[in-house]
């Protein structure tokens, strides 16, 4: 096919070209980090760290000696959402994943940070649009 020919000779030609400015990029000094991108990314690792453990937007700001209006800017900054937004997230995320490899919702609620079955199903539900136990029926 004739525009499949031409196509591939364009990348034939833009690829090289590409490399190029990336190797000439990659070799440029990068700018030292700012404190406010060190600091978020130490309470990013923190939060990852622990995210099966009770984690407050007041608790992770006195662990970093920050008011919680600067960790909220910070959250919002870095991450594009609020701090308890972001910790649901990870939750649902690491409870999909366990979900999904077999084990069943009742136990994995709890091994991911949520104290509560009903709060943990309607964030779930709300996040996936299936419940906990349709994901782990659906899983194979």
């Amino acid at each position: 096919n004739r525009t499949e020919e031409q196509r591939l000779a364009v990348f034939s030609y833009l690829l090289p070209l590409l490399y190029t400015i990336y190797v000439a990029f990659s070799s440029l000094p990068q700018a030292p980090k700012s404190a406010s991108d060190k600091i978020s990314a130490e309470i990013l690792r923190y939060v990852n760290e622990n995210i099966t453990l009770p984690l407050s937007p007041e608790s992770i700001a006195k662990r970093f000696f920050i008011s919680r209006t600067a960790l909220y800017s910070l959250f919002k900054e870095t991450a594009g959402c609020g701090v308890t937004e972001y910790i649901n997230i990870k939750r649902l995320l690491m409870a999909k994943e366990k979900i999904i490899s077999g084990q069943k919702p009742t136990n994995v609620f709890g091994q991911c940070g949520f104290n509560d079955y009903s709060v943990f199903f309607r964030a779930y539900k709300k996040r996936f649009g299936l419940s906990p136990k349709a994901d782990f029926e659906n899983r194979i």
